[in-house]
């Protein structure tokens, strides 16, 4: 069991520290096995999503503490995509998937991490209030705010 779920979460988990928490690098794979040994000692029960991303996020936070560096810039462009089949289809997604990474650069750093939690892991806002321990209205605002200044980053880059 152990071994399926690290096959389903390792993807996930190391796209959403090169998104996040960039400045880990090399750490990407010492924090998700971090993770896995913690989450070994508990029980899963229902959607482990949030307990996954927020013992990562609590880890990341805590490396760099000890580093004393700044969290979240951006690799989100580098999240694989495999729906795509045609070899055009691909190179569209991929020109999708860089435009839409330059423009979460350009989010503050919150914002960005809301982001990637909704839109590439598809999240609840349940869940990602659970996950950053905020009210889920608090986190309906952000999103919406988010969801503009991203708008606004695409359009500018389009003329």
């Amino acid at each position: 069991m152990e071994e399926a779920l690290w096959r389903q979460w390792y993807p996930r988990l190391a796209a959403y520290i090169r998104c996040s928490f960039p400045s880990l690098g090399e750490e990407t794979e010492d924090v998700v096995q971090d993770c896995f040994l913690r989450l070994l000692r508990v029980r899963l029960r229902g959607d482990p999503a949030p307990l996954f991303y927020r013992t990562t996020r609590n880890l990341c936070i805590d490396r760099l503490r000890k580093k004393k560096a700044v969290p979240l810039t951006d690799e989100a462009g580098s999240i694989p995509d495999e729906r795509s089949d045609s070899a055009e289809d691909r190179m569209i997604a991929e020109e999708t998937r860089s435009e839409i990474g330059r423009a979460m650069q350009s989010l503050a750093p919150a914002d960005r991490e809301l982001c990637f939690l909704r839109f590439y892991e598809d999240l609840k806002v349940r869940e990602i209030a659970l996950m950053l321990g905020k009210p889920e209205g608090t986190i309906k605002f952000s999103l919406f705010r988010a969801r503009e200044a991203l708008r606004i980053a695409l359009e500018d880059s389009h003329g």
